[in-house]
């Protein structure tokens, strides 16, 4: 891309000239701080819970559906981990709570 004289299409984003002062500019550290949030949860609740909950709140607040949306999806989610851990006999990282609380089969 240095040396070349004719400027190139493909390393260029065009998005970045569209965006208007009403769509909200982030840098990366924000979306890792979200993943970090997220291995945060997962590592005091549980894999499962964590990653219910982290469903919940981005939908919440990126995508601004109703809470019955955001349990949906989250809910969905939930019982696709629980079917794959029992069809498949996975086991998924559980966390601090895990170890005192016994959870129902959906959230082990």
């Amino acid at each position: 891309m240095y040396r070349t004289r004719a400027s190139a299409i493909v390393f260029y984003d065009s998005e970045r000239d569209e965006i208007d002062a009403s769509v909200e500019r982030r840098s990366n550290e924000y979306y890792l701080m979200w993943l970090l949030g997220m291995l945060g949860v997962s590592a005091l609740a549980g894999f499962v819970v964590g990653i219910g909950s982290f469903i919940y709140i981005f939908v919440r607040l990126k995508a601004g559906l109703s809470h019955l949306g955001c349990a949906i999806y989250a809910g969905v989610f939930v019982l696709l981990l629980g079917a794959l851990s029992h069809f498949m006999t996975l086991q998924y990282p559980e966390g601090i709570l895990q170890s005192y609380v016994t959870l129902p089969w959906p959230l082990q």
